[in-house]
């Protein structure tokens, strides 16, 4: 709930074009809250999916990763397992975003797109993956 007081910050005091949310979202407190407040300021909201793309001009463009069409209720990552997970591709530049995904829909997303790669940790993610030790051979 921290940060959605956060958000409620930026949506009543800056210009915000449009918010990028899962399905998911819309059965949280955190949803509840902001909504109406979105709705006030007249800011569009975009609910996406594994599958989807949104082009952001001719060189760029986010794919949507996960979630998918079935979200996972696994218990053991609440809605985190569910966050958005993206890939901004800007020309030969591609950058994957993670969200607060932790192991569980890390699998998921790996299994799904054979990708894995662990940018920012939360307390219930995989590990950084890690090359083996080279031998002084090499």
């Amino acid at each position: 709930m921290i940060i959605v007081i956060g958000l409620i910050a930026v949506f009543e005091n800056l210009s915000v074009g449009k918010v990028i949310i899962s399905r998911q979202s819309s059965s949280t407190v955190e949803y509840q809250t902001i909504m109406p407040i979105l709705y006030r300021n007249q800011i569009p909201v975009l609910i996406v999916e594994e599958g989807n793309r949104i082009v952001l001009d001719r060189y760029t463009y986010i794919d949507i990763l996960h979630p998918g069409e079935a979200l996972i209720s696994d218990n053991r990552g609440g809605i985190n397992n569910n966050s958005i997970v993206c890939r901004l591709v800007f020309g030969n530049f591609s950058m994957l975003f993670t969200g607060d995904i932790e192991e569980t829909g890390e699998r998921a997303v790996v299994n799904r797109h054979s990708r894995n790669a662990t940018v920012h940790s939360t307390q219930g993610s995989s590990p950084p993956v890690q090359e083996p030790p080279r031998s002084q051979n090499s």
